[in-house]
């Protein structure tokens, strides 16, 4: 998964309006697939958030 979390609404130079539980659900929807899966960052330039964000599509995806 090509995980662009420049998606985020707070990211300095996107118009993207995703906000930290979204990156939950992103994560969980991912997991149902039922897919070998591999998160490869690619993107996301909010620092302060940008743990935040992919931590939260982790745990979203070990929650299913």
């Amino acid at each position: 998964v090509s995980l662009g979390l420049d998606t985020f609404s707070g990211d300095p130079i996107s118009t993207f309006a995703l906000q930290a539980d979204d990156f939950s659900r992103l994560g969980e929807q991912l997991a149902r697939l039922g897919l070998p899966t591999l998160f490869v960052l690619e993107g996301g330039y909010a620092a302060a958030e940008l743990g935040v964000n992919a931590v939260k599509v982790i745990e979203g995806f070990e929650q299913v």
